[in-house]
């Protein structure tokens, strides 16, 4: 799945116009990471064009895929790379000195900035799991918690199996039942459809080997009013989370867990210095809670999700939000 290329210098250089050449950045690091850790990647519409990680604790590598690659492992073309805004390019490989010199930080509570990516995540693992409708008699606790609490007036979150372009789009389930979007969230309340209860119910199988399960299709938080500016001035020596691997959130509980792989601090009200990886720890009330600000920077992207033992795609969709006092662990 993961794989170096001939090609990946050639490339690299042909975009990014830095003085750089691969086997310079074999180097030693500051900062002890396990082997294979993946310390930057580059996405577009939920694809990673790139990683950069840690072969060994002391040698850099950086993986560039040249036919793109996406979650589901399938080739998207040759020409994929062509698709990808230069700037986005650009951005991504002008930090990588930042990420050779990573600095550590003390446990504790911080306000953070979530990227549009990561917010995604949160979507799906909190709002989207618990309303399953395979759980809602386990969860009963957790809902009742959630629907007697006023929340930020511009937080609206739904699962729409009909968006454009989204991973988890269908007009029909395969039980044979048209879909539609259910609303989750409306205007920091609980929505009426899930007071009433009605749940996420898209019956979705991985193949004809599989039972049905009730699954999410596309989970998305609208966007809000603030530009990423305006939440980082709000969050001045606070941190930004650029990037996390699987989230998980146990959706009897409400418990949720982050592990965070690329993250900044906040000074001056920009994004500086790197930090070491670390675990941000909270439950879904508080997550809703701690929303104070809303970005209007959607993004749409797509991961896999499992379930059961069965994987599908599924679409995340978020714009930046920005959390206030939220537990950080490294």
């Amino acid at each position: 799945m993961y794989r170096f290329i001939k090609q990946g210098k050639a490339i690299i250089q042909k975009y990014i116009f830095l003085q750089i050449n691969i086997t310079t950045l074999n180097r030693n690091i500051t900062t002890k990471l396990p082997t294979g850790d993946i310390v930057n990647s580059g996405r577009y519409h939920g694809r990673v064009f790139f990683e950069i990680g840690f072969k060994s604790n002391d040698n850099i590598f950086v993986t560039v895929y040249d036919k793109g690659y996406s979650q589901l492992d399938t080739p998207l073309g040759e020409k994929w790379w062509e698709d990808v805004p230069e700037d986005i390019i650009l951005n991504k490989f002008s930090d990588l000195e930042r990420h050779l010199y990573r600095e550590n930080f003390e446990s504790g509570s911080y306000n953070v900035v979530l990227s549009p990516y990561v917010a995604g995540q949160l979507a799906h693992e909190v709002f989207g799991h618990i309303f399953e409708e395979d759980n809602r008699y386990y969860n009963e606790n957790i809902v009742n918690q959630l629907s007697k609490e006023q929340y930020n007036q511009e937080l609206t979150i739904v699962d729409d199996p009909q968006v454009s372009r989204g991973w988890g789009s269908l007009r029909v389930d395969d039980s044979g039942r048209e879909q539609h979007k259910l609303s989750i969230v409306e205007n920091g309340e609980l929505s009426e459809q899930i007071k009433s209860g009605e749940r996420i119910n898209r019956l979705i199988r991985q193949d004809y080997k599989h039972n049905l399960l009730s699954r999410v299709s596309n989970t998305l938080i609208l966007s809000g009013s603030k530009s990423v500016q305006e939440l980082l001035w709000e969050s001045d020596n606070g941190i930004y989370i650029e990037n996390a691997g699987k989230c998980y959130c146990d959706p009897i509980t409400g418990e949720i867990i982050i592990p965070v792989y690329e993250a900044y601090k906040i000074r001056g009200h920009k994004k500086v210095s790197c930090l070491n990886n670390f675990i941000l720890y909270a439950n879904a009330n508080k997550i809703l809670q701690s929303i104070h600000g809303i970005g209007s920077d959607f993004e749409l992207n797509g991961v896999i999700c499992g379930k059961m033992g069965q994987k599908i795609p599924v679409g995340i969709g978020a714009p930046s939000l920005l959390l206030k006092d939220i537990d950080l662990y490294l």
